[in-house]
């Protein structure tokens, strides 16, 4: 699990607990770690097509008069 509880107290020392070289600060809403997400998988047009497609369906909607909702 990571705690470290049984590195602390294995009588043996048998078992120990290391830090990786990088820390990794974990995303602080939903939103952002969904944006981390799909930024590394579709690399670094990911986002921008994200946040794209809606406005472009939305100016399409607009002047065909569809509305959906």
């Amino acid at each position: 699990m990571g705690c470290g509880h049984c590195a602390s107290i294995c009588p043996q020392q048998a078992v120990s607990q290391w830090t990786n070289a990088t820390e990794v600060i974990p995303p602080k809403t939903r939103e952002d770690l969904y944006d981390t997400i799909m930024a590394n998988k579709e690399g670094a047009l990911g986002k921008l097509k994200l946040i794209g497609k809606p406005t472009i369906d939305s100016m399409r909607n607009e002047q065909t008069g569809n509305q959906e909702g």
